[in-house]
């Protein structure tokens, strides 16, 4: 048997109890955030595709039971297609209930005196104006796909 000093015997068991350590406490550790649902869809104007690019928002009215509130957005191409993102891309919404508003900027809002204008009625900026009907995300669901139509007037 080969004799061992106090430290050596206290090296070799750092080098198994650190790793040890930090493998028992990440045990369990996983993402922290809540359960979300996928949701995509497409934006039409007036029926067809969006003149441009755009943003869905969509602001939280009500939380589904035991669940918290989270705001998100998604970004639409010309073609109009969408993924929610409440953290990251396609991670989709909390579950719960959701007002939905809509922008799509031939011109957008700037800092330099320049008028902003929209490929879109006024009102669909707002998600409490907007008159789109709530998205109701119920959880445990797999993925919902809700597509927007919205006018141009």
């Amino acid at each position: 048997m080969i004799h061992q000093t106090p430290r050596r015997r206290a090296v070799l068991a750092a080098q198994w109890l650190i790793p040890l350590a930090v493998l028992v406490g990440s045990i369990g550790c996983g993402p922290s955030r809540p359960e979300t649902v996928e949701v995509t869809g497409t934006v039409t104007v007036d029926g067809k595709a969006p003149p441009g690019a755009g943003k869905v928002y969509f602001v939280p009215s009500e939380a589904a039971e035991g669940h918290i509130i989270r705001p998100a957005t998604a970004d639409f191409d010309e073609s109009g297609s969408y993924t929610v993102r409440s953290w990251e891309v396609g991670d989709g919404l909390v579950p719960g209930r959701y007002k939905v508003g809509i922008h799509c900027w031939e011109t957008p809002p700037n800092m330099d005196g320049i008028p902003s204008k929209s490929y879109i009625a006024g009102r669909y900026q707002s998600a409490e104006s907007s008159g789109l009907d709530e998205l109701n995300v119920e959880p445990g669901a797999g993925s919902v796909q809700r597509d927007f139509d919205v006018s141009s007037q």
